[in-house]
């Protein structure tokens, strides 16, 4: 993933425009052509567009050096367009993302479509889309003690 990429998952992550995650700190001309990989931002740009969203900037560098080892990263594109959709409760995106999805292979992680479900049911205010499956996941890491990292993080995620 290259900084531009990473810049518009982020952005997605919070349910912003390029307007807004330009803030004033650069044009949204530049922004738009940095998160496209035409143009180059510098160290200073950088963190100050991070800080001013009070994005970790650690956490962005660390996603930078870590990609080829995170095997979730190939699905953060998805995830972040769920978590946009879901942030700007727009169904009709994330009926598009099902689609989408139902059109790949069945080696979707279960994560994903669990995001996916928790998504349509927080913008209905409806558990009508969430699964069997989920909701016995859920139930036991409510009531067992097998969490992990990603439940932690998909919790954290979901509370956000």
């Amino acid at each position: 993933m290259t900084i531009g990429q990473t810049l518009k998952t982020y952005r997605l992550h919070a349910g912003m425009t390029q307007k807004e995650m330009a803030g004033g700190i650069v044009t949204q001309s530049f922004y738009s052509k940095v998160e496209n990989d035409k143009r180059g931002i510098d160290a200073d740009l950088l963190i100050k567009l991070l800080t001013a969203h009070h994005f970790d900037v650690v956490s962005f560098f660390s996603r930078l050096s870590n990609q080829s080892k995170n095997q979730y990263n190939s699905y953060y594109e998805i995830e972040s367009e769920i978590t946009f959709a879901k942030n700007t409760k727009n169904l009709a995106k994330l009926k598009e993302i099902e689609t989408k999805l139902n059109q790949k292979d069945n080696d979707l992680p279960s994560w994903l479509k669990f995001r996916l479900e928790l998504a349509y049911a927080w913008v209905t205010h409806s558990n009508d889309h969430i699964s069997t499956e989920l909701k016995a996941k859920v139930k036991s890491l409510i009531v067992g003690e097998d969490w992990d990292h990603m439940s932690f993080y998909f919790l954290s995620q979901e509370l956000s």
